[in-house]
């Protein structure tokens, strides 16, 4: 279905930008694929059916650690909600 497939990209998009807008995430997405990895996660080009490709292929081999990667970031942005909260509190 095509709008499935626009959806994919569309989250595909999200994770890229996520990860993309801190050095400090994409250290932390670097340090859960290892090292070796030639395989990590790249925007998309509309135009060119390879990149669609390597789209795919990077999160269908490396869709469990890019959500191993979202488990301590979303402890450290929560905990910056929480000094903000206070914050705003006092």
């Amino acid at each position: 279905d095509i709008i499935d497939v626009k959806n994919f990209f569309g989250v595909h998009e999200q994770i890229y930008v996520f990860f993309g807008h801190s050095i400090h995430r994409w250290a932390m997405l670097s340090s859960q694929c290892g090292s070796g990895s030639n395989i990590t996660l790249r925007r998309w080009c509309p135009t060119r059916w390879s990149s669609r490709y390597n789209c795919f292929i990077a999160l269908r081999y490396r869709f469990v650690d890019v959500l191993n990667s979202f488990v301590p970031d979303a402890a450290y942005m929560l905990s910056i909600a929480v000094t903000d909260a206070a914050s705003m509190l006092s």
